[in-house]
């Protein structure tokens, strides 16, 4: 027995050192994403929430010489209409935006699915703007847009809709100074970018059993037939990130609102029509240096994409169908 445990012993051991070698070289392979997240997420995050609990501007000094205030903070911005002005724009921007931005994206995805000449050149200009810079985009769609000289204002006269040509005095729809229009045209170019997510419908339409198109012939069912009951179905997963991924990405949207505006100078746009919560944590943090209110203020959006992110978990039991839950 003695002779047993002996022979056993060294192989244990044996075990013991190489998993503890394993372990070593794990954690020294990803020490340096460790340290990447401590230092430029965690400590951040960390040193986020204490200046939200004070009254630090940075051209007062270090942010740790601010006086804490409590709570005071988070009750300003709970109380500030202004604030719940640009929470109610951010809702209405993130909504609009991921719901054109999807009802476009899915029927080029389904075109692009086909077996066409030329294909992967379509493929390549329907992505293309997708990676053109946010910048150059709204400030081309602001020269398309602008009243009297702009494209869309040229077609509209030309076919009598904002009025007419025989007219001495025309009035041309204002899409950059009319508070009612601005955050629907900024709705409308983010469909300009729709490549990431036709990319996305796109895999998912790959990823289809054809067989199942096949047995639905054999039953009936051709074209709204078979994309009501087959393809919308088992892209339900694609949808479902694509709507979670593009709200989490719209409430955070900055650059396009500004630059649509006008530049930083045009604080809100007309009217605020543009200011969302995101623009907001800016203007207190940058331009008034409030920033233990602007950081306060940027936990309150975090907030809000948490509850918007588990709404969407929650809801997707009922509607989103993965293929192998049937297999």
């Amino acid at each position: 027995m003695a002779a047993i445990e002996s022979s056993t012993r060294p192989s244990s051991w044996a075990q013991r050192w190489r998993r503890s070698r394993e372990g070593r070289w794990g954690f020294g392979l990803t020490s340096i994403w460790l340290v990447g997240f401590l230092v430029f997420s965690a400590v951040p995050l960390a040193m986020s929430v204490y200046i939200s609990f004070t009254n630090w501007a940075p051209i007062s000094g270090p942010f740790w010489q601010a006086h804490t205030i409590g709570l005071a903070n988070y009750k300003t911005f709970l109380t500030d209409s202004v604030y719940w002005h640009s929470v109610a724009n951010t809702i209405y921007y993130a909504l609009g935006s991921v719901g054109v931005v999807n009802i476009v994206a899915l029927p080029m995805a389904m075109l692009l699915n086909q077996k066409l000449r030329g294909l992967n050149f379509y493929r390549t200009v329907f992505y293309l703007p997708a990676i053109l810079p946010a910048v150059a985009t709204v400030l081309v769609f602001r020269l398309i847009l602008f009243p009297g000289t702009g494209l869309v204002s040229w077609f509209l006269t030309k076919t009598g809709i904002q009025c007419d040509v025989s007219q001495v005095t025309c009035n041309p729809i204002d899409w950059l100074n009319n508070p009612k229009l601005t955050m629907p045209a900024v709705i409308l170019i983010s469909a300009w970018g729709v490549g990431q997510t036709l990319l996305i419908y796109l895999a998912g339409l790959q990823g289809i059993d054809q067989t199942l198109y096949e047995a639905g012939a054999v039953d009936g069912a051709e074209g709204w037939k078979k994309f009501w009951n087959i393809t919308l179905p088992l892209l339900t997963p694609a949808i479902f990130f694509n709507v979670v991924t593009g709200l989490i990405g719209a409430f955070q949207e900055f650059t396009k609102l500004v630059i649509f505006a006008g530049g930083a100078q045009a604080t809100g746009g007309p009217g605020n029509s543009l200011l969302t919560t995101f623009w907001y944590v800016y203007i207190e943090g940058f331009d008034y240096f409030h920033m233990g209110l602007a950081t306060a203020m940027a936990f309150g959006l975090f907030t809000l994409i948490l509850i918007f992110t588990l709404v969407n978990f929650i809801g997707q039991r009922r509607w989103v169908f993965y293929q192998e839950e049937r297999r």
